[in-house]
């Protein structure tokens, strides 16, 4: 009995199953040809269902193997995990078995990581713009390409000093990206609505890396919050 762990879209996996008698445990064969079915994830409908057939029949007992192409259009897609399970019947008896097959692209796998370069506090006395950046690195070292990186959108909020809800001042605008990075730059003064004293909150959504065809999210849609401060100034009166 045996099946691979993995395999690529594309190609065929071969399962097989020996029978056997459940009162002896002598292999037998089993009473008609096992059957299969598929199952995506634990999704409960099969996306393949068939029966198995015996191979090299005049010198194995109770030896089935199937073949199944690992197609999209069998509905296999990559880094999602098959289930096969395996039903047979012999005298009367059914049993089963499953195996668990991982679906790949071929493709080197890739781990996206998006670390942030918000600055902790921000001078609004300061009107030159600020850049507010995502880097996008691959964990195996690699930046990725602009072309590669769908930059997504953002959204910046201010909480006044004292107060008790948000203010938006930007909202899902969208962001630019070059190679490694996402960003988007934003002047912090009064004039585009901000004041001392004001907690900053900064929002990045929507923002994916694509690598061989493969979607890889940095931040989702619900976003990835960070957060900045405009200190008030004090000011002391002179004797």
């Amino acid at each position: 009995m045996g099946c691979p762990s993995d395999v690529k879209i594309g190609d065929s996996v071969v399962f097989s199953i020996t029978t056997h008698d459940p009162d002896t445990g002598v292999v037998t064969d089993a009473d008609s040809d096992p059957s299969y079915r598929v199952y995506e994830d634990e999704t409960g409908t099969a996306i393949l269902t068939g029966t198995m057939a015996k191979l090299d029949d005049a010198n194995t007992t109770g030896f089935y193997t199937e073949s199944i192409a690992c197609t999209a259009a069998n509905g296999f897609e990559a880094r999602k995990t098959y289930t096969i399970y395996v039903e047979a019947m012999v005298g009367g008896d059914t049993g089963a078995i499953c195996y668990s097959v991982r679906a790949h692209s071929g493709a080197a796998e890739h781990t996206i990581l998006g670390l942030a370069s918000i600055p902790a506090v921000i001078d609004v006395a300061d009107t030159a713009t600020v850049r507010l950046a995502l880097h996008v690195v691959d964990a195996n070292g690699d930046l990725p390409s602009a072309a590669d990186i769908t930059p997504g959108t953002i959204s910046i909020d201010r909480k006044a000093r004292g107060a008790t809800t948000w203010t938006s001042v930007v909202s899902d605008a969208a962001c630019s990206a070059e190679d490694g990075r996402v960003y988007y730059d934003e002047v912090f003064d009064s004039a585009s609505g901000y004041a001392e004293g004001d907690v900053i909150r900064i929002s990045f959504r929507a923002q994916k890396v694509t690598i061989d065809g493969t979607d890889y999210e940095v931040h989702s849609g619900n976003g990835g919050m960070y957060w900045s401060y405009i200190p008030k100034v004090a000011v002391y009166a002179s004797d």
